[in-house]
């Protein structure tokens, strides 16, 4: 709570348009909601969330009011400012702890998960999950309504997609086509991995930024600055400073 309460604070003070976590707010209890959330009480920017496999290690019926306790439109939604459109995907979509039983995503979650092991992913983990059908048709609607706009586009996820990695979604290999499709598309931000990571494919920035739990004292986040030709992250406790340009795709 300590590390969160001074990420909030000091990223208060850059006064950013907005705040957005990349999942994973608690750890095995769900009474944990409740101090965590009120961490982010009276600032004059909005909030936004991304559900991670570890706020699902609560019992029913919490589990189905994730979204609520959240304050979160969707498990998966965007949202918009100026020319820039913001894209949060749900990585807990098909996965063993979300998925309800005996559901139709159940069906799609266990073929899916089938193939990836069939395969020999390094991600084929019981604590990962996939992006359905449904929310990858989503994603076409939405990506094609930034297109039609001339909006650039950063998506948030709790599961990375790029490199490859034991920490990686599914059908990383999906979203990696998609979003390649779609040359508004510039970054890709996600957690999960507390290492961090980064890589860029089809000129697109893939990066996980490091977990401010893996280590007892230093801390670790990150503030973004968007620019027409660069995305600048400013990067505290033990993550980098970094400079994204955003010249490499063909618009």
């Amino acid at each position: 709570m300590g590390k969160l309460s001074e990420a909030v604070q000091t990223l208060a003070m850059e006064k950013p348009a907005f705040l957005i976590q990349l999942g994973d707010l608690i750890e095995r209890d769900g009474k944990n909601f409740v101090p965590t959330l009120a961490t982010f009480e009276n600032l004059n920017f909005p909030v936004f969330h991304v559900l991670g496999n570890h706020d699902y290690e609560v019992d029913l019926p919490q589990k189905d009011s994730l979204v609520e306790i959240l304050q979160m439109p969707h498990a998966y939604y965007t949202f918009v400012r100026k020319d820039w459109r913001f894209i949060v995907l749900d990585g807990n979509d098909l996965s063993f702890y979300a998925t309800q039983a005996g559901s139709s995503q159940s069906v799609e979650r266990d073929s899916l998960f089938e193939k990836t092991k069939a395969s020999s992913l390094p991600q084929a983990k019981i604590w990962n999950g996939g992006i359905g059908q449904q929310q990858l048709a989503w994603m076409e609607q939405t990506l094609a309504l930034a297109e039609k706009k001339k909006q650039r586009v950063m998506v948030f996820c709790h599961f990375p997609i790029f490199p490859e990695s034991i920490y990686n979604l599914w059908n990383d290999d999906e979203v990696l086509s998609l979003l390649k499709r779609h040359p508004q598309v510039v970054a890709y931000l996600a957690g999960h991995n507390h290492q961090g990571g980064y890589g860029e494919y089809a000129g697109i920035h893939f990066l996980t930024l490091k977990a401010m739990v893996e280590t007892p004292e230093e801390n670790a986040f990150a503030f973004m600055s968007l620019y027409s030709d660069s995305v600048v992250i400013k990067g505290y406790g033990r993550e980098s400073n970094r400079v994204l340009p955003l010249n490499l795709r063909s618009e």
